[in-house]
């Protein structure tokens, strides 16, 4: 299990490795969205409020992100998927 903040690296780690991620709500960050639309159709997360993180309210989302059923590991794909667009750039 990862517990951390909305990233790519930290996401996409996670879900390419089969990984369940808690993690703390990053309002204010424009990707957030979706990242965790991304996580949560690819992978298994539960957000958090930062008022649950500060006030240690955090079995309730555990048991929650434990429940779900494990989410196979997707494949890394991201440099296949760079190359095949760039050349159809024709780079």
């Amino acid at each position: 299990m990862l517990f951390t903040k909305p990233g790519y690296g930290a996401f996409t780690e996670a879900v390419c490795n089969g990984v369940r991620v808690l993690y703390v709500a990053r309002d204010d960050w424009p990707e957030e969205p979706w990242l965790s639309h991304w996580l949560l159709e690819y992978g298994n997360g539960i957000k958090i409020s930062r008022q649950q993180l500060a006030t240690g309210e955090l079995m309730a989302p555990l048991q929650e992100l434990l429940a779900q059923s494990l989410k196979p590991p997707q494949p890394p794909t991201g440099i296949a998927e760079a190359v095949e667009w760039l050349e159809r750039l024709g780079c």
